[in-house]
Protein backbone atom coordinates (compact mmCIF):
# COMPACT_ATOMS: atom_id res chain seq x y z
CA UNK A 1 0.00 0.00 0.00
CA UNK A 2 1.04 3.68 -0.51
CA UNK A 3 -0.51 6.69 -0.82
CA UNK A 4 0.10 10.57 0.49
CA UNK A 5 -0.22 11.47 3.87
CA UNK A 6 0.23 15.39 5.50
CA UNK A 7 1.46 16.35 8.80
CA UNK A 8 -1.47 18.13 10.31
CA UNK A 9 -4.05 16.83 8.13
CA UNK A 10 -6.87 15.51 10.26
CA UNK A 11 -9.48 14.71 7.32
CA UNK A 12 -8.46 11.74 4.88
CA UNK A 13 -8.98 13.27 1.50
CA UNK A 14 -7.55 16.81 2.96
CA UNK A 15 -4.34 14.70 3.63
CA UNK A 16 -4.01 13.14 0.48
CA UNK A 17 -4.39 16.20 -1.42
CA UNK A 18 -1.98 18.39 1.15
CA UNK A 19 1.08 15.30 0.93
CA UNK A 20 0.71 14.90 -3.17
CA UNK A 21 1.47 18.65 -3.23
CA UNK A 22 4.28 18.01 -0.83
CA UNK A 23 5.15 14.93 -2.02
CA UNK A 24 5.08 13.21 1.28
CA UNK A 25 4.20 9.67 0.74
CA UNK A 26 4.16 7.17 2.79
CA UNK A 27 4.01 3.08 2.11
CA UNK A 28 4.31 -0.56 3.56
CA UNK A 29 4.47 -3.32 3.03
CA UNK A 30 3.26 -6.54 5.20
CA UNK A 31 2.84 -10.29 5.22
CA UNK A 32 -0.13 -11.55 7.03
CA UNK A 33 -0.32 -14.80 8.60
CA UNK A 34 -3.42 -16.64 8.84
CA UNK A 35 -3.21 -19.35 11.61
CA UNK A 36 -5.68 -21.15 10.16
CA UNK A 37 -7.69 -20.25 7.09
CA UNK A 38 -10.82 -22.30 7.12
CA UNK A 39 -11.28 -20.93 11.17
CA UNK A 40 -10.67 -17.53 9.55
CA UNK A 41 -13.23 -17.60 6.48
CA UNK A 42 -16.15 -18.78 8.97
CA UNK A 43 -16.95 -15.10 10.88
CA UNK A 44 -16.27 -11.89 9.47
CA UNK A 45 -14.07 -9.23 11.90
CA UNK A 46 -11.34 -12.48 12.41
CA UNK A 47 -7.40 -10.55 13.47
CA UNK A 48 -4.45 -12.59 11.81
CA UNK A 49 -0.91 -11.37 12.41
CA UNK A 50 1.10 -8.47 10.19
CA UNK A 51 4.57 -7.88 10.02
CA UNK A 52 6.51 -5.95 7.40
CA UNK A 53 8.33 -2.61 7.15
CA UNK A 54 7.11 0.60 6.70
CA UNK A 55 8.69 3.64 5.22
CA UNK A 56 7.83 7.66 5.17
CA UNK A 57 10.33 9.92 4.51
CA UNK A 58 10.70 12.23 7.62
CA UNK A 59 10.48 9.46 9.84
CA UNK A 60 12.74 6.66 7.93
CA UNK A 61 12.43 4.06 5.39
CA UNK A 62 12.00 0.54 5.54
CA UNK A 63 11.72 1.07 9.43
CA UNK A 64 9.93 -2.84 10.82
CA UNK A 65 6.42 -2.81 11.52
CA UNK A 66 5.81 -3.60 15.42
CA UNK A 67 2.65 -5.67 16.63
CA UNK A 68 1.15 -5.77 13.04
CA UNK A 69 -2.48 -6.26 13.88
CA UNK A 70 -5.04 -7.39 10.33
CA UNK A 71 -8.75 -7.26 10.54
CA UNK A 72 -10.81 -8.78 7.58
CA UNK A 73 -14.48 -7.38 7.31
CA UNK A 74 -14.97 -6.40 10.49
CA UNK A 75 -19.05 -5.64 10.76
CA UNK A 76 -19.88 -2.28 12.54
CA UNK A 77 -23.28 -2.42 13.79
CA UNK A 78 -23.99 1.49 13.49
CA UNK A 79 -23.61 1.61 9.66
CA UNK A 80 -23.68 -1.71 8.13
CA UNK A 81 -20.74 -1.62 6.26
CA UNK A 82 -17.54 -3.92 6.88
CA UNK A 83 -14.19 -2.78 7.51
CA UNK A 84 -11.00 -3.97 6.96
CA UNK A 85 -8.43 -2.67 9.39
CA UNK A 86 -4.57 -2.34 9.62
CA UNK A 87 -2.60 -1.65 12.77
CA UNK A 88 0.51 -1.55 14.06
CA UNK A 89 3.58 0.60 15.29
CA UNK A 90 7.10 1.25 14.47
CA UNK A 91 10.18 3.33 15.56
CA UNK A 92 10.91 6.56 13.50
CA UNK A 93 14.62 7.87 13.40
CA UNK A 94 15.12 9.67 16.92
CA UNK A 95 13.70 6.54 18.55
CA UNK A 96 10.29 8.01 18.70
CA UNK A 97 7.10 5.59 18.34
CA UNK A 98 4.10 6.08 16.33
CA UNK A 99 1.58 3.91 15.24
CA UNK A 100 -0.75 3.60 12.19
CA UNK A 101 -4.49 2.69 11.87
CA UNK A 102 -5.69 2.25 8.39
CA UNK A 103 -9.12 0.96 7.42
CA UNK A 104 -11.32 -0.16 4.29
CA UNK A 105 -15.07 1.06 4.25
CA UNK A 106 -16.49 -2.35 2.14
CA UNK A 107 -20.52 -1.25 1.63
CA UNK A 108 -23.14 -1.80 -0.99
CA UNK A 109 -23.88 1.49 -2.64
CA UNK A 110 -25.23 2.11 -5.86
CA UNK A 111 -22.54 1.63 -8.54
CA UNK A 112 -20.08 -1.10 -8.64
CA UNK A 113 -17.07 0.19 -6.52
CA UNK A 114 -16.64 -2.39 -4.42
CA UNK A 115 -12.95 -2.37 -6.16
CA UNK A 116 -12.44 0.83 -4.80
CA UNK A 117 -13.63 -0.13 -1.11
CA UNK A 118 -11.40 -2.66 -1.22
CA UNK A 119 -8.12 -0.56 -2.04
CA UNK A 120 -8.51 2.37 -0.91
CA UNK A 121 -7.11 2.98 3.05
CA UNK A 122 -7.96 6.36 4.99
CA UNK A 123 -5.08 6.19 7.08
CA UNK A 124 -3.94 8.08 10.14
CA UNK A 125 -0.68 8.43 12.10
CA UNK A 126 0.12 8.96 15.45
CA UNK A 127 2.87 9.07 18.15
CA UNK A 128 2.93 6.65 20.60
CA UNK A 129 2.66 2.81 20.09
CA UNK A 130 -1.27 2.66 20.22
CA UNK A 131 -4.02 4.15 18.24
CA UNK A 132 -5.30 7.64 19.46
CA UNK A 133 -2.10 9.42 20.35
CA UNK A 134 -1.20 12.69 19.39
CA UNK A 135 -2.20 13.19 15.56
CA UNK A 136 0.80 13.28 13.51
CA UNK A 137 -1.15 13.54 10.06
CA UNK A 138 -3.94 11.78 7.81
CA UNK A 139 -3.99 10.67 4.18
CA UNK A 140 -5.04 8.13 2.11
CA UNK A 141 -2.85 5.23 0.72
CA UNK A 142 -3.97 2.76 -2.13
CA UNK A 143 -3.95 -0.77 -3.02
CA UNK A 144 -3.05 -0.47 -7.14
CA UNK A 145 -4.21 -3.44 -9.15
CA UNK A 146 -1.25 -4.09 -11.04
CA UNK A 147 0.12 -5.33 -7.70
CA UNK A 148 -2.66 -8.08 -7.74
CA UNK A 149 -0.80 -10.55 -9.72
CA UNK A 150 2.35 -10.57 -7.73
CA UNK A 151 0.09 -10.73 -4.26
CA UNK A 152 -1.86 -13.69 -5.22
CA UNK A 153 1.22 -15.97 -6.32
CA UNK A 154 2.86 -14.37 -2.79
CA UNK A 155 0.44 -16.49 -1.05
CA UNK A 156 1.76 -19.16 0.75
CA UNK A 157 0.26 -22.16 2.32
CA UNK A 158 2.44 -24.31 5.24
CA UNK A 159 2.03 -27.44 6.75
CA UNK A 160 1.45 -29.31 4.10
CA UNK A 161 2.88 -30.73 0.99
CA UNK A 162 -0.24 -31.53 -1.15
CA UNK A 163 -1.07 -28.88 -3.90
CA UNK A 164 -4.14 -29.77 -4.38
CA UNK A 165 -5.00 -28.40 -0.03
CA UNK A 166 -2.79 -25.56 -1.18
CA UNK A 167 -4.93 -24.64 -3.95
CA UNK A 168 -8.22 -25.21 -2.18
CA UNK A 169 -7.19 -23.34 0.86
CA UNK A 170 -5.84 -20.18 -1.77
CA UNK A 171 -9.16 -20.88 -3.32
CA UNK A 172 -11.58 -20.71 0.21
CA UNK A 173 -9.82 -17.36 0.72
CA UNK A 174 -10.54 -15.55 -2.38
CA UNK A 175 -14.25 -16.42 -2.52
CA UNK A 176 -14.72 -15.42 1.15
CA UNK A 177 -13.07 -12.19 0.11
Amino acid sequence: MSGYLAEGAEGFEEGEKRGQEQDSRLSFDVTIEIESVSDFVKLSGQEAKMSGRVSYKPLGEGLPIQEGVFTLFKPDAASGTRQMIYSFWFTGKGGTDYSLFGYKMIHDDPGMDALEDMTKLFTRLSHGRQKGGALVGSGVLRFKMLDLPSMLSSFEVTNTNSPITKIRTISMFVQFC
